[in-house]
C-alpha cells in the first residue's frame, strides 16, 4: 500500500518537527555497535538515530509509547517502560507504509542532543520528555538519577556539553544473564 494511505501519527502535544531538530542523523561515534535486525510494522516511522525499544515483537521509537498508552502514563513511567524494553539506536530508517526489518545498534557510543548544564562521565541518561511532558522524544536524552529509567551513561564530556552528550548505550533486551558472565 502506498504511504499516502497512512496518516502521520504523532503523540499528543508533539509537533512533527522542532526548529533545529536533527532527525535522521547517524549518531554513532565509537565502539562496536553489535547490530541486530528488528521487525517494524507498516504504521511506524523510524528515523536513523532514533532511540528504539521492543513492544512484544515490534521495534518502536521512544515517542511511540504515548500512542500505545493513550496518554495514561506520566513521562517518568514512560521512561521506565522504554528503559525496560530498550533495544538500542536505529542505524537505518523505516518509513510509514513499509513493513520490514531495521538494523539497530545494541551497543556503542552515540552523540545525542541534550540540555544538560553539567554532566559527569558515568552519569545515567534517559529518553527526554517533550516540553509539555505528554510523550518522549525519539532522539534526545536527559540526565537521570534513576537506574530504572536509564538507557545509557555519559561516555565523554565535550566542550559543547550544553547541547550534546556522547552516550554509551546499553540494550536491556540483549544484556547477558548473570550466569553467562564469567567470573574472574
Amino acid at each position: 500500500m502506498p504511504p499516502s494511505r497512512y496518516a502521520l501519527r504523532t503523540p499528543p502535544g508533539v509537533k512533527t518537527r522542532r526548529p533545529g531538530e536533527q532527525r535522521g542523523v547517524q549518531r554513532w561515534v565509537d565502539g562496536d555497535t553489535d547490530p541486530v535486525s528488528a521487525y517494524v510494522d507498516e504504521q511506524t516511522r523510524i528515523e536513523t538515530g532514533d532511540l528504539v525499544w521492543m513492544h512484544g515483537h515490534l521495534c518502536l521509537p521512544a515517542g511511540e509509547l504515548a500512542l500505545r498508552t493513550a496518554g495514561t502514563a506520566t513521562w517518568t513511567q514512560q521512561q521506565a517502560v522504554v528503559a525496560r524494553g530498550f533495544l538500542g539506536v536505529a542505524l537505518e530508517r523505516s518509513p510509514i507504509g513499509q513493513a520490514g526489518v531495521v538494523r539497530v545498534a545494541t551497543a556503542g557510543d552515540f552523540v545525542f542532543p541534550c540540555r544538560a548544564t553539567r554532566a559527569q562521565v558515568g552519569a545515567r541518561v534517559a529518553v527526554e520528555p517533550s516540553l509539555d511532558g505528554t510523550c518522549l522524544a525519539d532522539h534526545r536524552v536527559i540526565l537521570t538519577p534513576d537506574p530504572a529509567r536509564a538507557v545509557g551513561r555519559v561516555a565523554r564530556i565535550a566542550r559543547n556539553q550544553a547541547t550534546q552528550l556522547t552516550v554509551r548505550i546499553f540494550s536491556r533486551v540483549f544484556v547477558p544473564p548473570c550466569w553467562e558472565i564469567k567470573k574472574r
